[in-house]
C-alpha cells in the first residue's frame, strides 16, 4: 500500500520534477520536459515499476520501499533492460547499426522509510551478489538507496515537502 502512496504521489510530474531536483541538488522548472515511462503491470510480463522518466540525458527509476531488500540491484537491472528496450523501439533506433547509440545514462534510487535502522545513504551492487568476485565482472548495476525515515537526510526532505510529507 507504502508504493501505491508513492506512485500517486510522485505521478505529477510537478512533484516529480521536485522530486528529481532535491536528489540532485538542481532546479529546474519546467515539468513538461520530463517523458514519464514507467513500466506499468502488463499480464505477460508481471513487473511494474514504481516512477521512472527521462529528463537531463538521464533515465531515472525511482523505487520506494517500506522492507528492507537487497537484490534491489538485480531488480533495478531488469527494470533498466525494459526501459531501455522501450526507448531504443520508441526512437527508431536499431542495435545493429554500425554507429554506436547514444543512450541516457542510468540513474537508479530506493527510497527507504521501514523499520530497520540504515544508514543515511548507500549504495548497493548487483556485483555484491555474484557467487565469484572478478575484477571483469560483465554487468554492473547500482541502486543508490536513501533512508527517508524521521531524522534521516533532513536536506533532501526540505527540499521535497512532498517527500518529507510522505
Amino acid at each position: 500500500y507504502k508504493d501505491k502512496l508513492f506512485v500517486s504521489l510522485f505521478r505529477k510530474k510537478e512533484e516529480l520534477l521536485a522530486l528529481y531536483n532535491a536528489v540532485n541538488g538542481s532546479n529546474y522548472q519546467d515539468p513538461e520536459e520530463l517523458i514519464v515511462n514507467t513500466i506499468e503491470d502488463v499480464i505477460y510480463l508481471g513487473m511494474k515499476n514504481d516512477v521512472s522518466f527521462i529528463f537531463d540525458a538521464r533515465i531515472n527509476l525511482y523505487e520506494h520501499q517500506s522492507t528492507w531488500n537487497p537484490n534491489m540491484p538485480l531488480r533495478g537491472l531488469f527494470y533498466f533492460t525494459m526501459l531501455y528496450k522501450g526507448y531504443i523501439t520508441a526512437n527508431g533506433m536499431d542495435i545493429y547499426s554500425e554507429r554506436m547509440l547514444e543512450l541516457p545514462t542510468p540513474h537508479y534510487v530506493v527510497f527507504y522509510n521501514g523499520t530497520r535502522n540504515e544508514p543515511d545513504k548507500q549504495i548497493l551492487k548487483l556485483s555484491d551478489s555474484f557467487r565469484m568476485k572478478p575484477d571483469d565482472a560483465a554487468l554492473e548495476c547500482l541502486a543508490t538507496v536513501v533512508n527517508i525515515n524521521l531524522g534521516k537526510n533532513h536536506e533532501l526532505l526540505e527540499q521535497c515537502a512532498t517527500l518529507y510529507g510522505y
